[in-house]
């Protein structure tokens, strides 16, 4: 449904034996907190990004005043999903309430078509599916593009305003790190969200839902799916989605399954309105195929 190829993708395709991808701007954010360091060491970080699509790497060791640094850990698997540099402290209201509106509408489709929740009766009475927004500049270099996504343990709530909500201002899938602001902590499934982001400057929203009708017609819909063996929230399902865009058509698709994720799916697009028009038209033709 995307009409064009954002400048990623489009050179990617189109010239196949090219190893790195460069030029995307080291753009700040307006009221972002940086790390001390060089404009040479940026831009050296930003090359090794773009080596097809590879790991982004931030420099996160020297936290500033304020902020608290830990391992996330997902207690239903046992296993750290990333670790996790965040500062506690309100949102911006002025700079973020518009897109946390926006994104909260539609996160509340999500809900009332049970595409988001929790349910004790389902995934071991673990909450289910999330929503993001791209803020700041579409030239942010790789693993920088900034985001507004749900936080976590929020998935239960029917409805959300801007306190659910965290700013993701940096992710780093070499040193499986994020780094965020906001009231709560971030949603899991942030380092997935920021590599679906470094796919191209273009998307700016990312809707993660669970849907049984899609997922389990994932194959006959023809949507471009991530291996079955890799778990949601980590590095290598961030990798997955690099592997999606070198070898699928998930661009123009703008939308996956997640393999190794029981229902997950992940529909992503310019804005708000496209993302929830791409990944209800796809549930609509599931629930064809089924009837």
């Amino acid at each position: 449904m995307l009409e064009e190829k954002c400048v990623d993708a489009e050179s990617h395709h189109q010239q196949p034996e090219q190893k790195e991808h460069c030029g995307a701007d080291a753009v700040g954010l307006p009221g972002e907190i940086h790390d001390s360091e060089t404009e040479q060491e940026q831009n050296e970080s930003d090359k090794c990004h773009r080596r097809l699509l590879g790991i982004p790497s931030v420099d996160t060791e020297r936290l500033p005043y304020g902020r608290r640094s830990r391992p996330i850990v997902n207690v239903q698997e046992g296993v750290i999903k990333f670790h996790l540099d965040h500062q506690t402290g309100d949102l911006d209201s002025r700079r973020y309430q518009d897109l946390a509106r926006k994104l909260a509408a539609w996160r509340q489709v999500m809900s009332l078509t049970r595409l988001v929740g929790q349910n004790p009766d389902l995934y071991e009475g673990a909450g289910y599916g999330n929503v993001s927004g791209r803020i700041g500049p579409p030239s942010a270099a790789l693993g920088r593009r900034s985001f507004l996504i749900t936080a976590t343990q929020t998935s239960g709530k029917a409805q959300i305003d801007l306190r659910d909500f965290v700013v993701v201002e940096r992710y780093d899938f070499r040193r499986n790190r994020v780094r965020s602001h906001g009231l709560q902590e971030p949603s899991s499934e942030s380092m997935t969200h920021g590599a679906i982001y470094d796919l191209g400057p273009h998307i700016r929203c990312v809707l993660h839902a669970h849907s049984p009708e899609l997922w389990r017609q994932a194959r006959t819909l023809r949507l471009p799916t991530t291996d079955p063996q890799v778990t949601y929230g980590t590095p290598e399902m961030a990798r997955e989605v690099q592997r999606l865009f070198r070898e699928s058509a998930v661009v123009e698709r703008q939308i996956l399954a997640m393999g190794g994720h029981e229902d997950g799916i992940l529909a992503f697009g310019r804005s708000p309105e496209e993302t929830g028009q791409v990944l209800v038209t796809e549930l609509a033709r599931a629930f064809e195929i089924q009837s």
